[in-house]
């Protein structure tokens, strides 16, 4: 019998899926299997452990979401900078719902030195995070477009921490990101263009 190959973004992607319906509990090898139609065996040939794949599968969004803000960091002017890590931050808004799951790859982490690594990494990523979107906040101070009063931290804080507001209207996600954008830029406060 010929084994099915199975795609890594297919598996990426499947993985993802799953891990947001059923959560690091109801999430197995055999639940993954037959949802992407292959043998638990095939899902073997590429990761020890569903520990292995949901880290695998944070590192890929992580990768994605660093070189995404990275090309954003070159950008001139602060503010379509900030606006865009918030996009980027809500396209892959996923990766928080994956850390959930970190307390338990934290204890496999003790048994398997690559889920150590990539864990490692991915810290190093969120702090890597963190520091492009000061300094983006540092640039915006600089070229008066935002608030000078407000700590750096506090601003970039906010922004970042974005990422675990949901988006219960599900509107489309650039818009999500928008608005997002817009309140965190303009404030709550009602506008002249709002009485329209």
């Amino acid at each position: 019998m010929v084994r099915k190959k199975v795609e890594r973004s297919d598996l990426m992607k499947a993985t993802e899926s799953l891990l947001r319906e059923k959560g690091y509990d109801g999430f197995s090898f055999s639940a993954l299997a037959l949802r992407i139609g292959v043998g638990r065996s095939t899902l073997y040939d590429h990761f020890s452990s569903k520990e292995e794949l949901i880290v695998a599968c944070m590192t890929d969004v992580m990768e994605k979401m660093m070189v995404e803000c990275e090309q954003l960091s070159q950008c001139e002017d602060a503010c379509s900078q900030i606006k865009g890590m918030v996009r980027t931050f809500h396209t892959y808004s996923q990766i928080h719902q994956l850390v959930q799951s970190m307390p338990a790859l934290k204890k496999a982490s003790a048994r398997s030195e690559r889920i150590a690594e990539a864990l490692e990494q991915l810290a190093k990523d969120h702090h890597r995070l963190m520091e492009l979107l000061t300094n983006a906040f540092e640039k915006a101070k600089e070229q008066g477009s935002v608030r000078q009063d407000a700590p750096t931290s506090l601003l970039a804080s906010m922004v970042f921490h974005s990422i675990l507001l949901p988006n219960v209207e599900n509107l489309p996600e650039e818009r999500w990101s928008e608005l997002i954008f817009d309140l965190l830029y303009q404030g709550i406060q009602r506008h002249e263009s709002d009485l329209d």
